[in-house]
C-alpha cells in the first residue's frame, strides 16, 4: 500500500495493473553474453592443457569490480521502449581482490582506485606473508593469475612472483 502526501492510499497491485494495460513492462537493462563462443574455446583448450596438474599446489587469484550506481536496476518502460541509462565515464567502484586454494583463502583486499600495476604489486605484498607461511612445506607451488591483458600488472606481478617462490607461473586463464 502506498500513501501520498494527500494521505491517499493506493494498492501497489493496482498501480501495476495500470502500467500493464497501458503498454508497459518491468525489465533490466539488456545484458550482453559474457563469453563469446571463441572464449569458451579458448577456456576448455586451457582446461585440456591442465588435466594433469597438481591443483593442491596453486594458488588462483582474481579481481573484481563493483559499481556504485543504479545502471542495472529494473524500471517500469513502454513495451518495445529500449531501457537504457548513460553513464558517467567512470562510475564509482569498488574492487575486491582475493586468492583461493586447496589450503585456504588469502585476503580479500578492497581499494577504490582503479587498478595498475604498481597496486596489484602493493596487493600482493600485503598478502605475500599469508600465502608463503602457508605454502612453506610445499615445493613447486605456483601462483595461478587471472587473464588480465595489462602488460604492466602482469609484468609485475610475474617479476614479484619469480622473485619471491621461483618460476610459481602457470599459463594465465584465458581472459574474457
Amino acid at each position: 500500500m502506498l500513501q501520498n502526501e494527500n494521505n491517499k492510499k493506493v494498492n501497489t497491485e493496482t498501480i501495476r495493473r495500470s502500467l500493464v494495460k497501458n503498454s508497459y513492462v518491468y525489465k533490466a537493462p539488456v545484458v550482453t553474453p559474457l563469453l563469446t563462443e571463441e572464449h569458451k574455446l579458448d577456456r576448455v583448450e586451457w582446461a585440456r592443457e591442465h588435466l594433469t596438474d597438481n591443483w593442491s599446489k596453486t594458488i588462483f587469484s582474481d579481481e573484481a569490480s563493483f559499481w556504485v550506481d543504479d545502471c542495472h536496476v529494473s524500471r517500469w518502460v513502454p513495451y518495445g521502449q529500449k531501457y537504457s541509462k548513460p553513464r558517467e565515464k567512470f562510475p564509482p567502484k569498488l574492487h575486491v581482490w582475493a586468492a583461493i586454494s586447496m589450503k585456504g583463502v588469502f585476503g580479500p583486499t578492497i581499494w577504490r582506485e582503479n587498478m595498475d600495476g604498481e597496486l596489484y604489486t602493493d596487493i600482493l605484498n600485503y598478502n605475500w606473508g599469508d600465502i608463503q607461511h602457508t605454502f612453506r612445506y610445499t615445493t613447486n607451488w605456483r601462483f595461478q593469475k587471472d587473464g588480465d591483458s595489462s602488460i604492466a600488472a602482469r609484468k609485475r606481478s610475474t617479476s614479484l612472483c619469480n622473485i619471491r617462490c621461483g618460476s610459481c607461473f602457470g599459463h594465465p586463464i584465458p581472459p574474457i
